[in-house]
């Protein structure tokens, strides 16, 4: 008597649901509500207050909708414009962050990449999650390059999850041929928000394109040139030896120090050196 039990009300939201809907719960009549006295036994109408009957009380709308992405590039990691080399490896090309709402966590199921110059300039394009490659290498065709398949409903497997309200960078590494153009240039992006599709880990379908930010164009990311050869950069260290006397007869004093600097290009193997 005279205390106040406030009651939760809690649902499970149904998965398969890809459009916004509204819920709103209520008791909408006094005989919502069955209750009896415990020491009269007797029924108990519930009432707004002391001097008024019952009005409905309505709880608040309620959204069910999917969650929400956003594709970028990754600043910390992406390269910056450089020259690579005819003939080299597994070049970072580009580094994506994928960023999930915090709703719900995200499978991202396929992914198109635009490329920007010519599709002989690259070749063994892969994605790589820190140093765990994903799936296989693809191959660019026409202005694109693809990555897994998206199907209409809910996908058991994909590329890669994002958990809600967490993030995911994406590596993109790619061979550049021998035969490849020097002077050219080569740059993969992403292009609209259609070029990767999502599922909703929680509501277990596609999201919509409208629920995915594209900060990931060609805009964002960087060219690279392709070079026929490396380069080395040879200067005296800021470190060497200052000016001074040793004395005559002793052995193993250093004179110089020189920094030999390879460009991004390519390793280089330096066969022999001469001092005059």
């Amino acid at each position: 008597a005279g205390a106040t039990k406030t009651v939760y009300a809690y649902a499970d939201i149904a998965g398969g649901i890809f459009t916004s809907r509204t819920v709103i719960f209520e008791i909408t009549q006094a005989n919502d509500v069955t209750a009896y006295g415990e020491n009269s036994a007797g029924s108990v109408e519930i009432s707004h207050n002391d001097a008024q009957s019952y009005l409905r009380a309505t709880g608040n709308t309620m959204t069910v909708n999917q969650g929400t992405v956003t594709v970028a590039v990754d600043a910390s990691l992406n390269p910056a414009s450089q020259t690579y080399v005819k003939g080299t490896s597994n070049r970072l090309i580009s580094a994506f962050k994928f960023s999930a709402g915090s709703v719900e966590g995200v499978r991202v199921t396929e992914l198109k990449l635009a490329l920007t110059g010519v599709v002989t300039n690259i070749s063994n394009i892969t994605l790589w999650d820190g140093t765990t490659q994903i799936g296989s290498s693809a191959s660019a065709v026409g202005s694109y390059v693809t990555f897994g398949s998206n199907t209409i409903g809910f996908d058991s497997t994909g590329l890669f999850d994002v958990a809600k309200s967490a993030n995911k960078t994406i590596l993109v590494r790619a061979d550049i041929p021998s035969g490849a153009t020097t002077g050219a240039t080569i740059e993969l992006s992403v292009g609209s928000v259609s070029d990767v599709k999502f599922d909703g880990l929680d509501s277990r379908y596609d999201l919509a394109s409208s629920a995915v930010t594209n900060n990931a164009s060609s805009a964002n990311t960087n060219a690279h040139t392709i070079g026929a050869s490396g380069s080395l950069t040879v200067a005296k260290s800021a470190t060497t030896a200052s000016t001074q006397t040793y004395v005559k007869g002793s052995t193993g004093k250093e004179v110089v120090k020189i920094n030999l600097t390879a460009g991004s290009g390519e390793d280089i193997s330096v066969t022999s050196l001469t001092l005059r």
